[in-house]
């Protein structure tokens, strides 16, 4: 018998044990201990990468791309024309006249008029859908592009449905609203063209090679908060 057990020896506890701990060596996770520490100064240095991680990836996210577009660096026209394009904007912004503030205050439905229960339910709605992304998802979605376009909308339909119980003097709100407008526009029209006629069938047939990830980005696609975002932003 004790040769029997010699040759079939009993697994003990320790070995037990141990299993799991050869399993996470061969197949480790990312912690995040892993993940690079990145200070704003780096996304301000010209001179960085366009991805300010290792080889341009993050946690292996966007391998996908070509290394071109992940290791960079900036052309040197980048931050030119940044920063050009801003002073432009500030340098041939409107001068406000007593006048345009006056003609601000006209501008706007009458409470409880068709136009007046629109903007009620667009800004009830579209603070509706920030409220349900923030739940699932963190604060850096206002760091995107769709979403900063998607806050501009909610405040101007708040500002619209406000603007017939406020007095006159509140005519910087009503110049915010008149700013937003173009804004809004551009910015809506942007994310509905960009993303479902450029962006999404991109990362679909370049970046998605198995059936499995083309399921969950469909299915990510078409996550009721994106498809207001993304689609329906443009109303």
């Amino acid at each position: 018998p004790e040769k029997v057990a010699d040759k079939h020896p009993k697994k003990g506890l320790s070995s037990v044990l141990s299993e799991p701990e050869k399993m996470a060596d061969k197949h480790p996770s990312k912690s995040s201990e892993d993940v690079p520490r990145i200070s704003l100064r780096d996304f301000l240095d010209p001179w960085n990468k366009w991805v300010v991680v290792p080889n341009g990836s993050w946690k292996g996210w966007f391998d996908w791309l070509p290394e071109k577009l992940r290791v960079g660096p900036w052309s040197p026209m980048a931050p030119i024309f940044l920063v050009t394009y801003v002073a432009t904007i500030i340098y041939t912004k409107p001068q406000p006249t007593i006048q345009f503030d006056y003609e601000l205050t006209r501008l706007f439905p009458d409470a409880y008029s068709t136009y007046w229960y629109y903007n009620l339910i667009g800004f009830l709605w579209t603070l509706f859908i920030l409220h349900t992304s923030l739940k699932e998802m963190t604060p850096t979605i206002f760091l995107s592009y769709t979403y900063q376009s998607w806050t501009a909308i909610c405040i101007r339909h708040g500002i619209s449905a406000a603007a017939p119980f406020l007095p006159s003097s509140y005519y910087m709100l009503f110049q915010i609203h008149e700013i937003l407008r173009f804004h809004c526009l551009v910015t809506a029209t942007v994310t509905f063209t960009v993303w479902n006629f450029a962006l999404m069938p991109v990362i679909y047939v370049k970046g998605c090679n198995t059936d499995i990830k083309k399921k969950k980005f469909i299915k990510f696609f078409f996550g009721f908060n994106l498809v207001q975002a993304h689609l329906f932003s443009r109303y």
